[in-house]
């Protein structure tokens, strides 16, 4: 008998472009580039970590610490989607959650341990079938010398739990001369490999669904994560760091929605990995800045490539919040108007209009929850560890 859709698997199916517009990472230049190009498709449990695991590079990109850079995906363009035959865009689905992360094992393992530096939430890797570019900059946490770099998504729409995963060769510069800081950032977030579809997915974690047995224990021990993500849901990583950008507007319909399984998140000293270390390589001079935390926004849907800047808020933007620690928050620019109406401390009831405020405004709801007002509309969620809402703004505390 042929298999049964559940209902999340056949509105995912259905909305879903051809599978051989599936994405990949495109800058900074992964592993296998060419081969990526070609096979686009979700991790299996035996391609974990990324995917091809050839670790054959053609170039090492050069990542200075304070300074930005640009995360984008392939096929980007029109003339890339035309070369893969899609007559129905790039196959983002919908969007989802990605995070950047970072190991220092040389031909990385199961076993690796890889941290995260930057998480977005919503939006990633683009939407409406379409790719977007996304800016990041590298933390003074990061060792110095040769690394791998890994992005992961998570997609809100598909038949199956996905997890996507595309590692490139790295150079950092102008950061830390040993791991202490990089072991107390979050371990990369794990989920969805193995299962078949949300139900089986569901089924396998229904009794283990309050674990609290992290995911970096278990997989020092060789073991790949049971956790799987909700279906058409936007994920909330249980640990996503200080660097997290939130989607608002569109990209976030549903709401945000945490994973069940084995998905507890770690951010303290990380075990020992049984892949070997990169050596030391010669670095350039230290370039040192600010990271920047505020309200940031998306170009309109019609653009291939967009670059998120430091923009005054208004109601026709797909907006971001950037949080950041408390080290380092900057105040964002921004019109007076929009100035005083952040000052609001809480406005409205959970899934409530808005009251007294604007589209785009950040409303606290006490100190552990916030949201955006969008279009008249509020729906509050809880602040990620360590950052609290206060004045209209969301910050480390």
């Amino acid at each position: 008998m042929a298999p049964i859709l559940s209902a999340i698997g056949a509105a995912a199916l259905a909305a879903m472009p051809l599978a051989s517009a599936h994405i990949c990472m495109k800058n900074p230049l992964p592993f296998d580039a060419t081969q990526l190009r070609q096979d686009r498709s979700p991790l299996t449990p035996e391609q974990y970590p990324c995917k091809f695991q050839t670790y054959q590079a053609t170039e090492r990109t050069e990542l200075a610490v304070g300074q930005q850079y640009t995360l984008d995906f392939y096929p980007g363009d029109d003339a890339e989607i035309a070369e893969i035959g899609s007559t129905q865009g790039a196959a983002v689905h919908n969007g989802g959650s990605c995070q950047l992360s970072i190991t220092y094992d040389e031909n990385p393992t199961a076993k690796s341990v890889f941290k995260v530096f930057h998480s977005i939430e919503g939006g990633c890797p683009g939407f409406n079938q379409k790719t977007s570019s996304f800016q990041y900059s590298i933390p003074k946490s990061l060792k110095n010398g040769p690394g791998i770099l890994a992005w992961t998504w998570f997609p809100v729409s598909s038949y199956a739990p996905e997890m996507y995963m595309n590692c490139a060769p790295v150079t950092i510069s102008g950061g830390a001369d040993d791991n202490s800081a990089f072991d107390e950032l979050p371990d990369m977030f794990v989920a969805n490999l193995g299962f078949s579809t949300f139900d089986a997915g569901l089924g396998a974690v229904s009794s283990i669904s309050q674990s609290t047995v992290t995911q970096a224990s278990l997989l020092a021990q060789g073991q790949l994560p049971q956790c799987v993500t909700q279906g058409e849901r936007v994920l909330e990583f249980p640990n996503p760091g200080d660097s997290l950008d939130v989607g608002a507007s569109d990209v976030l319909k549903g709401g945000l929605a945490v994973p069940t399984g084995q998905c507890a998140g770690g951010g303290s000293k990380a075990s020992s990995s049984s892949g070997s270390s990169l050596s030391s390589a010669e670095t350039s001079a230290v370039v040192q800045s600010s990271s920047v935390a505020g309200i940031f926004a998306e170009a309109p849907s019609s653009a291939h490539d967009v670059t998120l800047t430091s923009v005054t808020i208004t109601s026709t933007a797909t907006t971001l919040l950037t949080m950041t620690s408390a080290t380092a928050q900057v105040e964002t620019t921004a019109t007076a108007a929009v100035a005083a109406a952040s000052q609001v401390r809480s406005l409205g009831q959970a899934n409530s209009a808005c009251t007294d405020a604007t589209d785009g405004q950040v409303i606290c709801n006490g100190e552990a929850q916030y949201s955006l007002c969008n279009s008249g509309n509020v729906v509050f969620q809880d602040v990620p560890a360590g950052m609290a809402c206060k004045d209209g703004k969301v910050v480390g505390v």
